[in-house]
């Protein structure tokens, strides 16, 4: 008779594990449109900031709602933050399931995100010493344009800028050798080539962050991503600044990593999630919303205060207001999954599907054009409200998409994956290419 003897412990070691299950349905084409809505809520935020900037108002006009309005533009980052959230947890899911998943995983990250960013910021450089050079007396430099001669950049500002940690690397330097501890004297962040890079510091940390996870728990990364996200709200309540001193402060440690991890989550609910738990989440999301918003309408007056402590209440109203947004945001995602081809075929979304193509190339490219065209349309006697909203905003636009689109075509698509232009789970958002 003949007997099979049961396999020994090394057998057992080296069973394959079992199979990830499959998301069920990692496409959302729509994000296209969203992260264009975003882009051009960017642009339109700095195409008016001249005309904010510069007139006063009594608050009981029609302008100023408007400009209650144009003043919460720049929340399109964080609708970007929540969009990157969930096209980041779709990239990682993919990365797990092949060989060397992180070194694919960062090699295609760093190749997204630098190149691009580097091309244009050594072009603005040269744009930036030629002005210093022909207009050294101009009004722009130091004005609040944020444009800076490169003769008062340091060695660590160009390290920093050109490896996305300038809002968090020179404070760090400053931080551990003992040097300006106190809200208010460590500048906000190093001297930057564009204002609007600030977020892509952000973006490079969300990526390390979950490279860092998918390294470790390859198989568990959600819950390891849930994990984070609960250590990080709970460090933003117990915190008594809220995240906003540094060492938290520009770092991922601060709200935004929750921003980004509201995308993530749903990324997880839409794939892996029965229909009665997104739903279940969709409104936990639209009740954190209501809920910062009530905390921050209860927010103390800082009328009187010391500067550093009128500094952390200020922040602290804007995390809010930013959580507020990003929560509606990601609820209104998973509720609108379900319409998520029938609103990608209407005629009125694919204005928006182009722009979210090349947005990151009209992320980075609007801010000088939005600048100097508003400057100019100032100096030029346009101070009224419909002359900012009926030339100088639209021209600024129509520089903005021209040349970003100028931009995507000779630089960012050829740093673009060839063979995924058809990838199905959207656009990315900022750092990501437009079909990953």
């Amino acid at each position: 008779m003949t007997t099979v003897s049961p396999p020994d412990a090394t057998d057992r070691a080296v069973a394959p594990a079992r199979p990830l299950p499959r998301p069920a349905a990692p496409a959302y084409v729509t994000l296209d449109a969203w992260r264009g809505i975003a882009a051009l809520m960017v642009v339109v935020y700095h195409a008016s900031a001249t005309y904010r900037g510069q007139v006063a108002h009594d608050g009981r006009s029609f302008a100023d709602l408007a400009v209650t309005l144009l003043d919460q533009l720049w929340l399109g980052v964080q609708i970007f933050f929540v969009i990157s959230g969930y096209c980041i947890a779709a990239t990682a899911d993919s990365a797990r399931r092949k060989p060397a998943p992180v070194t694919t995983f960062a090699t295609r990250r760093v190749m997204r995100i630098y190149p691009t960013f580097i091309v244009w910021a050594l072009l603005m450089a040269t744009a930036i010493a030629a002005a210093q050079h022909f207009a050294p007396d101009a009004e722009f430099w130091g004005r609040k344009s944020r444009f800076v001669r490169l003769s008062d950049f340091g060695w660590l500002d160009w390290f920093s800028n050109l490896t996305l940690t300038h809002t968090w690397l020179p404070k760090a330097v400053n931080y551990f050798s003992g040097i300006a501890l106190d809200v208010g004297e460590t500048p906000e962040r190093a001297h930057t080539l564009t204002e609007v890079s600030w977020t892509l510091c952000y973006e490079v940390q969300f990526y390390l962050a979950c490279g860092l996870l998918l390294a470790l728990f390859p198989r568990r990364f959600f819950s390891a991503a849930a994990g984070l996200t609960a250590a990080v709200a709970l460090l933003f309540v117990l915190d008594p600044s809220h995240g906003a001193r540094f060492p938290p402060r520009a770092t991922f440690l601060d709200v935004r990593w929750l921003e980004f991890a509201m995308g993530i989550g749903v990324y997880w609910f839409l794939n892996y999630a029965s229909v009665r738990a997104q739903g279940t989440y969709a409104l936990s999301l639209f009740a954190a919303s209501i809920m910062c918003w009530l905390i921050r309408a209860q927010s103390p007056s800082y009328e009187g205060l010391p500067p550093a402590q009128r500094f952390l209440i200020e922040q602290t109203d804007k995390y809010l207001l930013e959580l507020t947004c990003c929560a509606a945001f990601a609820g209104v995602l998973v509720l609108l999954k379900s319409r998520d081809k029938a609103l990608s075929a209407e005629r009125w979304c694919m204005p928006l599907v182009w722009c979210g193509v090349f947005s990151y190339s009209l992320y980075l490219v609007h801010w000088p054009f939005c600048k100097l065209i508003s400057a100019l349309a100032w100096s030029l006697g346009l101070h009224s409200l419909p002359a900012t909203l009926g030339i100088t905003v639209p021209v600024c636009t129509i520089a903005s998409l021209v040349s970003a689109w100028i931009y995507f075509r000779l630089v960012e698509r050829r740093f673009i994956n060839t063979h995924s232009q058809r990838h199905t789970v959207g656009a990315m958002p900022l750092v990501e290419p437009a079909r990953s």
